[in-house]
């Protein structure tokens, strides 16, 4: 019974040692390879992440710096456009101010010139001035008169405006020149109508002397014009 007992008890325990020596079950393998499979994987997960937010950050710098650059390519563009445009604004405003001056000064100097040939007009058609003038060339040629040289003087022939009388200035100026101060010699013709003012024709020596108005307004034209534009030049500029 004893024996029995002995033999039963080593069956169990060579039967546990065969248990306890007996290989792993093949499950145990796969699962550490697929621990070290995940555990590679994480980590190359973990590198390709760190290197795609590694070049995601260089990509977004090159990004940032490049925009900047264009940013200040575009502000530098607008600065010089802005100065373009002022400048030439500023050139067409120089030019637009100065033709008006231009054109002030033209318009001044035309009415300058436009009243003093009226004024003067106006002198040459008064009797007592014409009649000056007729006894002052009459005086004047004298000698030439003696020397058998004609004088011809034209005289304005415009009509005077009088309901009683249709003489014309040239008349009036006839009767009231005194023949007695006048030489042999002299004679008078009538002027264009237009024309106020004499005009003394010394026909032996072929020279006339011009005393109408427009002869007149030249000659003070000549010498006053100058002054009245630089008159008008400090005051405009």
């Amino acid at each position: 019974m004893a024996s029995t007992t002995t033999s039963s008890a080593g069956k169990r325990a060579e039967k546990e040692q065969n248990v306890n020596t007996s290989p792993p079950p093949l499950s145990s393998g796969v699962e550490e390879l697929i621990t070290r499979l995940r555990e590679n994987g994480v980590q190359r997960g973990r590198t390709e992440a760190s290197r795609i937010i590694s070049e995601a950050e260089t990509r977004a710098e090159w990004i940032i710096r490049q925009a900047k650059e264009e940013a200040e390519t575009i502000r530098r563009e607008a600065r010089q456009e802005q100065e373009r445009f002022i400048t030439s604004g500023n050139e067409a405003l120089e030019v637009a101010a100065r033709n008006m001056i231009l054109a002030i000064r033209e318009r001044l100097t035309q009415g300058f010139t436009h009243r003093l040939r009226e004024q003067v007009r106006e002198e040459t058609n008064q009797h007592e001035v014409l009649l000056g003038l007729i006894m002052l060339m009459a005086s004047a040629s004298r000698d030439a008169v003696e020397e058998a040289k004609l004088l011809e003087i034209l005289l304005p022939n415009t009509p005077i405006e009088s309901e009683f009388s249709e003489q014309t200035l040239m008349d009036q100026l006839l009767d009231g020149i005194n023949h007695a101060m006048l030489r042999d010699g002299v004679s008078f013709s009538p002027l264009d109508s237009t024309e106020s003012g004499i005009r003394c024709h010394l026909k032996g020596e072929d020279i006339v002397l011009d005393l109408t108005d427009s002869a007149i307004a030249e000659q003070l034209l000549h010498h006053m014009l100058p002054k009245y534009r630089a008159l008008l030049e400090k005051v405009l500029f």
